[in-house]
């Protein structure tokens, strides 16, 4: 891995931890272990060079030797060894080889790869927080530069790192790899800046990164809406499929007490129609029973016709049969008893009217309650959705079915009392038929005795008498059986009416129970349909929440890019700032340099000065020997000669020094 970082990234203040991807050999683990920092983690993928780090940091428990290599895939994979140990990489290298045409693979090593975002994830997390010194991070991993800022950038762990030292190539050196130029653009558009290139080795340079704390707000907020977005929308679906799961439960609870109750109800409706039949047919043998007694009646007045024609007959002969008292004596009695059986026989007809009547009465009864049953099904239909007092009603139909059971159970009592007595009716009937077949061979005998009862004339017109008193009490009897038969068979067409009514009534029951099904239908499906909207709403508060989202990720976008262009136009005032600084510098040197020539040149001029003055002092006191020597000699042109070359050229050269 790559070695001899010029700049340290522990000399810019507090730091929290370091994070060293492609340790090597660390030339600046003794700066790492004189800082401040707090967890030192150092990764490296050679086994040799792992063992040496842990070996020179073993006394400092901050620090922590990892035997990783970092990739955009986890497993297994193989370090390729050069000749130049700090240039080894995953990767082959196909543009190094071109600035180093000695390069050469020495090894091959197996280790094991991690992802970054698996990487980070392990790290220790003290001192995060507001407030707390800055993260930094080495990167030093040749030919996964990318895959490095690629892996921390999506899994949003980049921003964790305030200060970012990135060693890459200014070339596609690996097969793969990504130019510096590209790394630093990719950083900067992540937001941060560049601070200090360090080019000790120009095709490897050192890029130093800095987060500014706007952009870390601006990440944390952006975490924070993301959050916020996620708790909404696992909100949002927490509700929806909380409005979805107690909607249809409470669908399927209702759905369920529909049918429960529609069962029930029509249990108990067919329990009445069944009891309401047993009473129709209790009444059908009523009228039946009532019928044959009408019959025996009208049975019983064609043989009292009969009786009265051989009576008839009798009296004619009653002069022929002198002991015929006697006998005519039993003949009534056996009269009597046959009027006391004909009674008997009315009164069994009565009895089956009564019976009939009472049988109708319930039927009425049945009617109305199936009626009442019928409104109170369709009170319960109506009420079904009610959840509150459904088992009050409910238990309130129970005792009404019971006391409608009852009232069958009493009508059923009456129907058997009915049909016992049109069997006692039946019963007297056929006694009669038995007695009137009696009365027919007592009178053969009476006529037998006819030729001697010839002294009895006197008494049998009294009987005659009597008779007659008999018969019209016959007769009436018979009109009063056949006015009894009339209304038995009104009463029995009333009731044959009042049946059709309960069939109708029936008819319209189970139209109604129809009707009441349909309707709760119609309840389900606009339950259904009610649900649907419900759903719908839910899509379009989803849609609407998407449509939120999306213009929130567009707002977010334009952020970015508008971050993304103030952080480029920070990056050229820093540039241009740098550039005038630059000037300045080389200005300030150049008038540095100025002032060093000026002041050599000032003590130049000091030193000519001085020795100006001492050239005038020689030319004063050679002017003074020139003119004693004037003085003293013959020729003149001699001292005019001297001092005109010695004095008047050397005033010239002080003149010019200034």
């Amino acid at each position: 891995m790559a070695e001899g970082m010029g700049c340290s990234p522990t000399e810019r203040g507090d730091v929290g931890l370091v994070l060293h991807l492609g340790a090597g050999e660390c030339a600046q683990l003794e700066g790492y272990l004189q800082s401040t920092a707090r967890n030192i983690v150092l990764v490296e993928p050679n086994p040799a060079l792992a063992r040496a780090l842990e070996a020179r940091a073993a006394a400092d428990a901050r620090v922590q030797v990892w035997e990783l290599a970092v990739a955009a895939a986890e497993g297994p994979a193989e370090l390729q060894v050069f000749n130049l140990e700090p240039l080894s990489s995953l990767r082959a290298p196909d543009g190094l080889r071109a600035l180093f045409p000695g390069l050469h693979r020495v090894a091959v090593v197996p280790v094991t790869a991690t992802t970054p975002d698996a990487l980070v994830a392990i790290l220790p997390s003290d001192g995060q927080g507001a407030g707390a010194p800055p993260d930094v991070l080495v990167i030093d991993t040749p030919g996964e530069e990318a895959a490095v800022i690629d892996g921390l950038a999506a899994a949003g762990a980049l921003v964790r790192f305030r200060r970012i030292f990135l060693h890459a190539g200014t070339g596609c050196d690996y097969a793969g790899s990504v130019p510096v130029d590209q790394l630093r653009q990719r950083l900067e558009e992540a937001g941060y800046r560049l601070e200090h290139i360090d080019a000790a080795d120009p095709d490897r340079p050192c890029l130093e990164f800095f987060l500014p704390q706007a952009v870390v707000d601006a990440a944390a907020r952006l975490a924070e809406l993301r959050d916020e977005c996620a708790a909404l929308r696992a909100a949002r679906d927490g509700a929806l499929e909380t409005v979805r799961t107690s909607t249809e439960a409470a669908v399927r609870e209702a759905e369920r007490g529909f049918a429960d109750q529609l069962r029930a109800l029509e249990t108990e409706l067919a329990e009445t129609r069944t009891a309401t039949e047993a009473a129709q047919t209790a009444c059908a043998v009523a009228e039946r029973a009532a019928a044959e007694g009408a019959q025996v009646a009208a049975r019983h007045a064609t043989r009292i016709a009969e009786l009265e024609v051989a009576l008839a007959e009798a009296h004619k002969s009653l002069g022929e049969a002198e002991g015929v008292a006697d006998r005519l004596r039993a003949l009534e009695m056996e009269l009597a008893e046959t009027r006391t059986a004909t009674e008997a026989a009315q009164t069994a007809c009565a009895v089956a009217e009564r019976a009939a009547a009472e049988g109708a009465q319930v039927a009425a009864r049945h009617a109305t309650r199936i009626a009442e049953l019928e409104a109170a099904l369709a009170e319960a239909h109506k009420s079904l959705g009610e959840a509150e007092g459904v088992a009050d009603r409910l238990r309130a139909l129970e005792m009404e079915l019971a006391e409608t059971r009852t009232a069958t159970e009493a009508a059923q009592t009456a129907c058997a009392a009915a049909e016992r007595a049109a069997a006692e009716g039946a019963q007297a009937a056929a006694r009669h038929a038995t007695h009137i077949v009696e009365l027919e061979a007592a009178l053969a005998e009476a006529h037998a005795a006819l030729g001697e009862a010839e002294g009895a004339a006197d008494r049998l017109r009294a009987l005659e008498a009597e008779h007659d008193a008999q018969r019209a009490t016959a007769e009436a009897t018979s009109a009063v059986a056949e006015r009894a038969a009339a209304q038995a068979a009104a009463q029995l067409s009333q009731q044959a009416e009042r049946i059709a009514g309960m069939e109708a009534a029936l008819a319209t029951a189970e139209a109604d129970a129809q009707t009441t099904a349909r309707a709760d239908a119609e309840r389900n499906t606009a339950l259904r349909a009610e649900c649907d909207a419900l759903r719908r709403a839910a899509q379009e508060a989803r849609a609407e929440a998407d449509r939120a989202r999306a213009e929130t990720a567009q707002t977010l976008d334009g952020l970015r890019d508008d971050l993304a262009l103030a952080l480029r136009q920070q990056s050229m005032r820093d540039a241009d700032l740098g550039d005038l600084r630059r000037r300045h510098a080389e200005v300030m040197a150049q008038k540095d340099r100025q002032d060093v020539l000026l002041q050599d040149l000032t003590r130049r001029l000091a030193a000519a000065a001085e020795f100006l003055q001492t050239l005038d002092a020689l030319d004063a006191e050679d002017m003074a020997g020139g003119m004693a020597a004037v003085t003293a000699s013959p020729d003149p042109s001699v001292p005019a000669l001297v001092p005109a070359r010695g004095g008047k050229g050397r005033k010239k050269k002080k003149k010019k020094a200034p």
